[in-house]
């Protein structure tokens, strides 16, 4: 069954909870692919996951990005569909070689840059509209909401996975996206 808004799930690493969110239909799923990162997902790791699933694009996650030239080697171990990053990581680089996403942290604005972003993510409604957002959300009520905003055109779920919480990541995410399944 389709979900009912876009959706794209962030700092994943387990194969299964992987193959889990391309089932459910998300559109993007997203790697941890800094080195020294506590989810960071290496390269071969990455590519054995990408070889089992088949349907979402593929985002590298280059927040911590202190060094441009290595964006290089990211782009080929990598080969992501997408970028996401933040303000820093954007002032550090000259060029965006694929499409990238900018998560805007509350208070923060668009920088002035030459390349627009294709998508924003945001925590709080919002902004600038020529760019489609993605609403960051960790609850189901912040999940409604964000659907029946006209402001958002999609969401995103980041799973902690150093949650103390008893529930696990793949409860945690099945509930959530069974939510957001059609009827």
């Amino acid at each position: 069954m389709p979900l009912k808004a876009f959706v794209k799930v962030g700092t994943l690493a387990n194969l299964g909870d992987v193959r889990y969110c391309a089932g459910m239909g998300v559109d993007m799923i997203g790697f941890q692919v800094i080195s020294g990162h506590a989810d960071y997902v290496a390269p071969s790791r990455f590519q054995e996951i990408r070889g089992w699933v088949n349907g979402p694009l593929f985002v590298a996650e280059i927040y911590g990005l202190n060094d441009s030239s290595v964006l290089e080697a990211i782009l080929e171990d990598y080969k992501p569909d997408y970028l996401e990053m933040g303000i820093r990581e954007v002032a550090l680089l000259a060029r965006f070689p694929v499409p990238y996403i900018l998560n805007l942290k509350p208070g923060e604005s668009m920088p002035d840059v030459a390349i627009l972003p294709s998508w924003i993510i945001a925590k709080e409604i919002g902004g600038d509209k020529k760019i489609p957002v993605l609403l960051q959300v960790d609850t189901a009520e912040g999940m409604a909401q964000a659907i029946n905003s006209s402001g958002v055109n999609g969401i995103v779920l980041k799973v902690d996975t150093h949650s103390s919480s008893s529930a696990s990541v793949p409860e945690v995410l099945g509930y959530l996206l069974e939510l957001l399944e059609e009827e």
